[in-house]
């Protein structure tokens, strides 16, 4: 950033400042730059330095000694308060050139999302909303294109019964101003993101049914989370609950753009929970979650990596950005998806918008995976390499990415169940031994 640039930053100040060198604190140019800039609370002529001056008057002196020690508690969290509005100040007087307070995308890099994957549950206890939502959004209907020409209700009650097929197309459901239907399709009104969605329906033993999602993004969705990625983001000031939380340049990338990834999931979910409510619709928990994310040149399983520019730090605060990871001591990879690497989120904390939801990426080179799969056989995907990718390897991750599904069911079912064990250990004491008999 050029210097003259950062001087539109610049705030007035109540007094001149000693130089730097009075001070015997050895302090680094760049933040010495950006308290020349923007002074520190209390300095200066901004709103928040007036009730701080007040403050700081009433806490020193002789009038400290007159003051009930909860005023003095609560002028203290006042102080707090109003150091977040100096501190946002300050971010945006930060130089664009340090690597500490940005994240830097690589130009020649970019990223796509082709395609997204839910998997919802229906236990014995939540069936009867699997046969009332295909009533009620018309998907209970045999297939005019298919050998199989049985309604969707007959196949779940044979596949329960252990008599049936334990794999099917539920339906396909396409966008409603879509010209070219795929076989036995259902037209719908799609959230804008997606071009249309694939649900099948699979049978776990005999009493779990599972239906699988794939929504299909559009190419504008698609390249919509690269667009944010090398977008310049300014600082941010978040509110929660009434008080104020500064990001720099560097968080708020992260928070943006995993923002933005954020809402492409929920767009999906929030679907997929008013269509088909199943076990974790019920349970107000967020549906298992699988991405593909293809890289124009970055490739995880390679020795080198053309995108990282001799600073590995950097690449890894992109990445950080999107919500994955440069694996360091071990990948999760397999011969059936070759150069795409299984990931699970992690949360890095509160400017993490994508939390504890269970999200997990499968992502790599597209060059690289277009290299070993070659073009052969499926041309015909709209000539569209991220189509044609997803429709070769993506559903080979359908049974891993099923069974990672019911452990997290598992583990939703038993944070239930000490949840309620909790809470009934906790009013035990408040029944009679009789009251019990009696209830017996």
């Amino acid at each position: 950033m050029d210097p003259r640039d950062r001087e539109k930053y610049r705030q007035r100040r109540r007094r001149p400042r000693a130089p730097r060198e009075e001070s015997g604190i050895e302090i680094p140019n760049e933040v010495g730059t950006v308290f020349d800039l923007v002074p520190t609370i209390g300095e200066g002529y901004r709103w928040y330095d007036y009730p701080y001056r007040v403050s700081r008057w009433l806490k020193t002196g002789w009038r400290c000694k007159f003051i009930p020690s909860l005023m003095r508690t609560w002028l203290a969290n006042g102080d707090n308060w109003l150091f977040r509005f100096n501190q946002h100040d300050r971010n945006f007087a930060e130089s664009l050139d340090s690597s500490m307070h940005n994240i830097r995308v690589p130009r020649d890099e970019h990223v796509t999302t082709p395609i997204i994957c839910l998997v919802e549950l229906f236990p014995p206890s939540v069936l009867p909303r699997l046969e009332a939502a295909l009533r009620k959004n018309g998907w209970d209907v045999g297939r005019r294109f298919s050998p199989i020409n049985v309604r969707n209700h007959v196949l779940l009650a044979r596949s329960r019964s252990g008599g049936g097929i334990n794999w099917w197309n539920l339906i396909t459901v396409v966008r409603y101003d879509r010209t070219c239907l795929a076989g036995d399709s259902f037209r719908e009104h799609l959230p804008p993101e997606f071009d249309r969605i694939e649900l099948d329906a699979v049978q776990v033993g005999r009493g779990l049914t599972a239906v699988v999602a794939e929504f299909h993004l559009r190419d504008e969705a698609a390249r919509a989370l690269d667009i944010e990625w090398h977008k310049q983001h300014e600082p941010l000031l978040l509110w929660e609950r009434l008080r104020p939380r500064s990001l720099n340049r560097y968080f708020a990338t992260i928070h943006e753009v995993q923002l933005a990834r954020r809402s492409m999931h929920y767009a999906a979910r929030d679907w997929l929970t008013a269509r088909l409510p199943g076990f974790f619709a019920n349970m107000e928990h967020p549906q298992p979650l699988l991405e593909l994310m293809l890289f124009d040149k970055l490739d995880p399983t390679g020795l080198s990596n053309s995108t990282q520019s001799g600073d590995l730090r950097v690449s890894d605060d992109a990445l950080s950005a999107l919500g994955i990871e440069h694996p360091v001591f071990d990948m999760l990879t397999s011969p059936l998806i070759p150069r795409l690497v299984l990931q699970r989120h992690r949360s890095i904390g509160i400017e993490d918008p994508l939390g504890d939801d269970p999200t997990w990426t499968l992502w790599g080179s597209r060059p690289a995976v277009l290299k070993v799969i070659g073009h052969a056989g499926l041309k015909f995907i709209d000539g569209n390499d991220n189509k044609e990718i997803a429709f070769r390897l993506f559903k080979r991750m359908r049974d891993l990415f099923l069974m990672i599904s019911v452990s997290v069911y598992l583990e939703a079912t038993e944070e239930r169940f000490a949840e309620i064990r909790d809470r009934a250990s906790a009013r035990h004491g408040k029944f009679r031994p009789r009251a019990i008999n009696e209830l017996r």
